[in-house]
């Protein structure tokens, strides 16, 4: 939002936070022109781009470490954040003894600051967590796979160039940055353990445009 206001100062910013089902509506609806989801939806007059892989990676605010097995690094303390029906679906295969954890949260990364103040552990972003795992609030769970959680940004057709452009240049600069942040962890979550980090892809969906219309 910052690097947008700079770029487009004479432009009224309005912002919402919800699902991608809402956001969708009210992109169709034109009361918002552009959104950043997980879920896109393919509908007529929108535009979908993926701007970044989201790693989500195995956290841990409390007492884990010097486990080599994540199971019993975590167990007792584990929250599973819900990020949506293809991650609890790999969640359940790669961690089946933690699909019943006693606590579930559809809260995305607004679980952090819950999971962070409780000394618990779980699936967050690592964009979200750098600041807590650079000054060891939190710390990385050895040997766990982390989870790749596409993002897409998705934008009305009939948006003023003038200001999609600018926007969507400093979007992609962000995610850019992100992405170094994100080789970082990654790179250190591979030290930990044998040198390699187990990845798994939460399905990634084709760049979406509508059809074209036909003229009759």
């Amino acid at each position: 939002l910052d690097a947008i206001r700079e770029v487009l100062p004479s432009v009224s910013i309005h912002a919402e936070l919800g699902m991608a089902e809402h956001l969708t509506r009210l992109l169709v609806e034109g009361v918002m022109q552009m959104a950043l989801v997980y879920a896109p939806s393919a509908r007529p007059g929108l535009h979908v781009e993926q701007i970044l892989d989201e790693e989500l990676v195995l956290v841990d605010a409390g007492s884990g470490r010097g486990e080599s097995d994540p199971v019993k690094a975590v167990a007792g303390r584990y929250v599973l954040v819900d990020w949506g029906h293809e991650f609890v679906q790999s969640h359940a295969l790669q961690f089946p003894d933690l699909t019943n954890s006693g606590m579930t949260l559809s809260l995305g990364a607004l679980a952090t600051q819950f999971i962070l103040e409780r000394g618990l552990a779980g699936y967050l972003p690592a964009r979200a967590v750098k600041e807590h795992l650079d000054c060891g609030a939190m710390h990385l769970v050895a040997n766990a796979p982390d989870f790749h959680y596409p993002a897409w940004v998705v934008w009305r057709d009939d948006i003023d160039p003038a200001i999609v452009q600018p926007a969507l240049t400093e979007l992609r600069k962000i995610a850019a940055e992100i992405d170094v942040e994100q080789g970082q962890i990654l790179n250190d979550l591979a030290a930990m353990g044998d040198g390699s980090v187990q990845e798994m892809s939460l399905g990634k969906r084709p760049p979406m445009r509508p059809p074209p219309s036909r003229r009759r």
